[in-house]
């Protein structure tokens, strides 16, 4: 934990990778699972690294849409529950539904500029993106139970807060 509190950025709440500040978005994710997994609650740094995730646009077509980092995301969020789960929830299924072709696959995210042309290049950013969907997602019924007991108002606040 020494190294993801090292690599912590608190000017914008990101993890690098070599040091502070050095990857912006694309590990916070990362930073925020790993602190959650290890310390099984969420401190300071956890709700600066949600509020950091929050604060990027999320759309596919973005400069920003790496999916690696989504992932990450997606599983920290998750883990965080309350309101950081509601926030990337209800976007992060809206933007891989609304940009999935009709074969299914999904053509490759604007920050990746890579052409479409194998089937691997097809195939990574829906292998990622149905990872990144919890399992309810793919059920018949769509619906997600929760995670664990359902957090009090007080915790999802500390949380966001």
């Amino acid at each position: 934990m020494k190294n993801m509190d090292r690599v912590f950025n608190p000017k914008d709440g990101s993890f690098g990778y070599r040091k502070a500040g050095d990857r912006n978005y694309s590990l916070t994710g990362v930073g925020v699972l790993s602190k959650l997994f290890w310390l099984g609650r969420p401190d300071k740094t956890v709700r600066q690294g949600i509020k950091n995730i929050e604060s990027k646009d999320l759309k596919y077509s973005g400069a920003d849409c790496i999916l690696y980092s989504w992932y990450y995301n997606t599983q920290a969020c998750f883990q965080a529950q309350g309101g950081a789960w509601d926030w990337w929830n209800s976007r992060f299924q809206d933007q891989l539904t609304s940009n999935q072709s009709e074969d299914g696959s999904w053509p490759p995210p604007a920050a990746r500029k890579l052409a479409a042309t194998t089937p691997a290049s097809r195939a990574t950013p829906p292998s990622i993106g149905l990872s990144c969907a919890p399992s309810c997602w793919r059920s018949s019924t769509g619906t997600c139970p929760p995670a664990r007991r359902p957090r009090s108002a007080a915790e999802s606040r500390a949380v966001r807060d």
